[in-house]
Formats: structure tokens, C-alpha cells, sequence
């Protein structure tokens, strides 16, 4: 996926404990850039375990939790 500048796409893995410990940093990286607005994909609400769901559930509620107003 392209996207025109002065946007940049941050790619995050697709598996849930990689997302997980990659997630922050590279939200750390794309506010290091100066970024006005973060935008991410809502990661999926199950894996293929319960240890998977179990990380997806608490991504899920990081970023819901990180995007409320104050």
C-alpha cells in the first residue's frame, strides 16, 4: 500500500503478540515525525487461541482507551 506524502504508512505485523510489542513503538516513531493524527486499522477481536484473543482483546482496548477524549 502507497500513500501520497506527506503521509507514511507504518507497517505493523498481523500477528497478535508481534502487533502488540511493535504496536507502541511504532506509534512512538510516527509521533516522532511530527504527526498530526495516527491513524490505525482496529485489529481483529479474536485469534486463533484464547492466548491470541486474549492479546487482541487488550490491543483493542489500549487504542479505544488512547482515543477517547479527555
Amino acid at each position: 500500500l502507497e500513500v501520497p506524502p506527506p503521509h507514511v504508512l507504518l507497517p505493523v505485523s498481523g500477528l497478535a503478540g508481534e502487533f502488540a510489542a511493535s504496536l507502541y513503538a511504532t506509534i512512538r516513531h510516527a509521533d516522532a515525525l511530527g504527526a498530526d493524527m495516527i491513524a490505525i486499522t482496529t485489529p481483529p477481536a479474536r485469534g486463533d487461541t484464547a492466548a491470541e484473543t486474549a492479546i487482541w482483546l487488550a490491543v483493542r482496548d489500549r487504542l479505544d482507551r488512547a482515543t477517547r477524549p479527555w
